[in-house]
C-alpha cells in the first residue's frame, strides 16, 4: 500500500506522545516500565530530550531569522553608501563621521576611534552601551549583586587579537543575502546537538544518582525492586519534571527545588503502587506438572521368568586322623 510507512510514522508519533503523556501520571504504565529492560526507557529519554531540542531549536530559529531581517534593514537605514570599516595591526579605521553612533533602542553602538588605548575616553564613563574605539571595543556587562543592585562593569575586547579585515557596507549585505540563512541554519543545528547531549547527559545523570537514593529507600520500606528497574522509572519520571520546568522558565517564574520535589513525588508513588501490587517482587509461579500416562489398554505382558543363581557348594571339611606316611 503506497501511505503504509507515513501510517506507521504518524502512529509511532503518536504513540510516543502517548507515552509522554502516561509518564506523567499512569501508574499502571510505571508498572510496565519496572518489568521492561531499561534500555527501552532509555530510548525513549533520548527522545524526549530531542523533541525538547527540537522546540527550543524552533522557537529560536524564528528569533534569530527575524534578527537577521532587522539586521539587514539596520544597515541599510543607518549606515551611509560607502561605509567603510577596517581593522589592520590592531588598530580599528574608518570613513564614517564619528562620534558615529549605529546602534539601535535596544542595544546603543558608537564608533569612535579619536582615543586609543585599553580605557575608554571620560566622555563615555556612563555609557550604557557598546564603544568601539580605535584600538579595544568596551561591551557593558552587568552584575547582578542583589534584586535591587546592579552593577555595571566594561568587557575589553582588544582588536589586536582580531583578525585584520575590511568591509564595507555593499561587502555586508551581499554576504548577509547570500549567507546569513546557511549560517544561522549551522548554528542552529550546532546548538541543537549540544543542547541534546548536554540535557541528556544532565538527566541521565541526576536519574543515576537518584535512583540510587530511590532504590535505598524501597529497601527501607520492603520493596525489592532492583537498581535498574529504578533506573527506568526515573528516566520516565523526569518527563514531568522536565516540562514543569521549561513552562516556569517561559513564564519567568521561579520555583526552588520544583524538579527534585516532583522527582521523588514519583518515586513515592512507585513505592507505595509496589508494596501494594508487587511486580518484580512477587516469586514466580511454579511450572506446571507434566500430565500423566495414560496406562495401556488391553492384557498386561506375561513377565520374563525371574533366574534364580545357583546356590554356590559348600566346602567340605578334611576328615581328622594321621597322615599316611607318619
Amino acid at each position: 500500500m503506497p501511505d503504509a510507512k507515513p501510517q506507521g510514522i504518524v502512529n509511532r508519533i503518536g504513540s510516543f506522545f502517548l507515552t509522554v503523556v502516561k509518564s506523567c501520571y499512569d501508574m499502571e504504565w510505571y508498572r510496565v516500565v519496572r518489568s521492561r529492560p531499561w534500555t527501552k526507557a532509555f530510548a525513549y529519554a533520548a527522545l524526549f530530550q530531542s523533541a525538547l531540542a527540537l522546540f527550543v531549536v524552533a522557537s529560536l530559529a524564528s528569533r534569530l531569522f527575524g534578527a537577521e531581517t532587522a539586521f539587514v534593514a539596520h544597515v541599510l537605514r543607518t549606515f551611509p553608501d560607502g561605509a567603510e570599516l577596517s581593522v589592520k595591526s590592531g588598530h580599528l579605521s574608518t570613513n564614517l563621521p564619528e562620534p558615529f553612533e549605529a546602534g539601535s533602542e535596544w542595544l546603543r553602538v558608537v564608533f569612535d576611534t579619536s582615543f586609543g588605548g585599553l580605557e575608554p575616553a571620560a566622555r563615555y564613563k556612563d555609557f550604557d552601551g557598546v564603544v568601539v574605539g580605535r584600538d579595544a571595543i568596551f561591551f557593558p556587562q552587568p552584575h547582578y549583586i542583589s534584586s535591587s543592585s546592579i552593577v555595571t562593569q566594561q568587557r575589553i575586547y582588544r582588536l589586536a587579537d582580531f583578525s585584520e579585515f575590511s568591509v564595507t557596507k555593499a561587502q555586508l549585505l551581499s554576504w548577509l543575502q547570500a549567507w546569513g540563512g546557511l549560517f544561522i541554519l549551522g548554528l542552529l543545528v550546532l546548538f541543537a546537538l549540544t543542547y541534546l547531549g548536554v540535557m541528556l547527559a544532565t538527566t541521565v545523570a541526576f536519574v543515576a544518582l537518584a535512583s540510587a537514593v530511590a532504590y535505598g529507600l524501597g529497601r527501607l520500606w520492603g520493596v525489592r525492586t532492583g537498581y535498574a528497574a529504578w533506573f527506568a522509572v526515573g528516566l520516565h519520571a523526569a518527563t514531568l519534571p522536565l516540562l514543569v520546568n521549561y513552562a516556569t522558565t517561559a513564564a519567568d517564574i521561579r520555583i526552588p527545588f520544583a524538579f527534585t520535589l516532583i522527582y521523588f513525588m514519583f518515586v513515592a508513588a512507585v513505592i507505595a503502587d509496589e508494596r501494594s501490587q508487587p511486580v518484580l517482587s512477587a516469586e514466580p509461579p511454579a511450572p506446571p506438572a507434566p500430565p500423566a500416562q495414560p496406562e495401556p489398554s488391553g492384557p498386561k505382558p506375561p513377565r520374563p521368568p525371574r533366574k534364580i543363581a545357583a546356590r554356590p557348594p559348600r566346602a567340605t571339611k578334611p576328615p581328622e586322623g594321621p597322615v599316611a606316611g607318619e
